[in-house]
């Protein structure tokens, strides 16, 4: 009888080593996975908020003259989320033009229409990645905080 007690053992605590093994072979692909689709999703939500922030520029000079730079600020603190800036003055626009938001909006950065057109993020923070597009650059650059 202890003989058996003895078997069940060895093989449940072999049971639990393969286990664990597949375990640590299944953590780093999954991982991966996860990492690439956070990266895509930031760069995806760089680009909207790029494309947000030149319709909204667009939208205010439909109802009021907005000069250049033009600069939305995001900071998660603030009731709204961000704050807009017409040649580096804090702006209020009218009750009829709202950021049209399509996803998340970053938690920190910004978004400036600069005098010669450019238009620029910088430091836009989604999730655990920093990003950053100019008018001039097609492709979001992203990079992992530390």
């Amino acid at each position: 009888m202890d003989n058996i007690k003895e078997i069940k053992m060895v093989e449940n605590g072999l049971v639990i080593i393969v286990l664990f093994i597949i375990i640590i072979l299944l953590t780093s692909p999954l991982r991966k996975i996860i990492e690439k689709t956070q990266l895509q999703s930031a760069e995806t939500s760089t680009d909207n908020t790029f494309h947000m922030v030149k319709n909204l520029y667009t939208e205010i000079n439909l109802v009021d003259v907005v000069d250049l730079p033009f600069k939305i600020v995001f900071d998660k603190n603030k009731s709204k989320g961000y704050t807009i800036y017409s040649n580096e003055i804090e702006y209020t626009p009218s009750s009829t033009v709202h950021l049209k938001i399509d996803g998340k909006l970053p938690t920190s950065g910004s978004v400036e229409i600069k005098r010669d057109g450019e238009v620029e993020t910088l430091n836009l923070i989604f999730g655990n990645y920093i990003c950053n597009k100019t008018s001039i650059k097609a492709k979001e650059e992203c990079i992992k905080k530390e």
